[in-house]
């Protein structure tokens, strides 16, 4: 009985850190911020669906690279919001979330 509570712990953990957690990318759900010299440069919440866990969610600064975006998350409470950066709140919904 205790081999068998220990083997179902130890799955649990493999499917939870294992491949099999992460199945989905993350998506945007909102702007939060824009550039104020770089349009393309922005601050967004990003959310990953992990099926019956729910969601993860991060801030990220995203800068355009070439073909695609360079995502490193971010404190917003440390930017200069008043120089760099200007508020935009733009709902994208990547992962088409009913509500909003």
């Amino acid at each position: 009985m205790l081999v068998a509570g220990v083997l179902l712990v130890l799955l649990g953990l493999l499917v939870k850190s294992g491949p099999l957690f992460h199945l989905s990318s993350w998506k945007t759900q909102e702007i939060l911020y824009r550039s104020r010299t770089h349009k393309n440069h922005r601050i967004e919440l990003q959310m990953r669906d992990i099926g019956a866990f729910g969601y993860h969610r991060r801030i990220v600064e995203v800068k355009p690279f070439l073909f695609f975006d360079l995502p490193s998350e971010i404190d917003t409470a440390g930017i200069n919001k008043k120089k760099n950066w200007y508020r935009v709140d733009e709902y994208v919904n990547e992962l088409e979330l009913k509500g909003g």
